[in-house]
């Protein structure tokens, strides 16, 4: 086995910009605009409202 240490990069090119709350991904030939916001007063976690979202789409 090859210890060889791969960036990131290689598997999923991304632009980051440290000014502000987003980042631009490319897959194939797309560019996508990636914005993020955060409630600094928020009562859940990513974590909690991720799991929440896929238990209702399992009932749709």
């Amino acid at each position: 086995m090859d210890d060889k240490i791969i960036s990131l990069g290689s598997f999923v090119p991304y632009f980051y910009s440290p000014d502000n709350d987003s980042f631009s991904m490319q897959i194939g030939g797309t560019i996508y605009e990636v914005s993020t916001h955060f409630d600094t007063e928020g009562r859940e976690t990513v974590l909690k409202q991720f799991r929440d979202l896929l238990l209702e789409l399992q009932n749709i």
